[in-house]
């Protein structure tokens, strides 16, 4: 491992335990922020950061027991009203690069 990367892994390793201290000081977000002398827009970038890399990589699956046999491809409902289509025996960077995608822009439709 880099010595960046060292470093990237100890801010993340500090922010966790200040949003710890956070969570059991019972101050709200700005109290605590002065306290520890951080910038509230900090806190939430870091908060946002990390809950983002918690998100699991994968979710579970259901198949619906009403698809044609012939349907050909895989069809996957995502949160939000995306669905992302793709043919039998794409390539799983295919299939990463789709539900990205699909995600990204229904993130950014709730955004408007």
């Amino acid at each position: 491992m880099g010595m960046a990367r060292r470093a990237d892994r100890a801010v993340e390793l500090a922010w966790r335990e200040r949003f710890e201290r956070q969570r059991r000081s019972g101050l709200s977000v700005a109290a605590f922020c002065r306290r520890e002398r951080v910038s509230q827009p900090s806190f939430y970038h870091w908060r946002k950061r990390l809950a983002a890399a918690e998100r699991p990589l994968f979710v579970p699956v259901q198949v619906a027991d009403d698809a044609p046999a012939s349907a050909g491809g895989l069809e996957i409902d995502l949160p939000g009203g995306a669905v992302v289509r793709l043919p039998v025996g794409a390539p799983r960077e295919l299939v990463s690069l789709a539900i990205e995608a699909a995600a990204r822009a229904g993130r950014e439709e709730e955004a408007c």
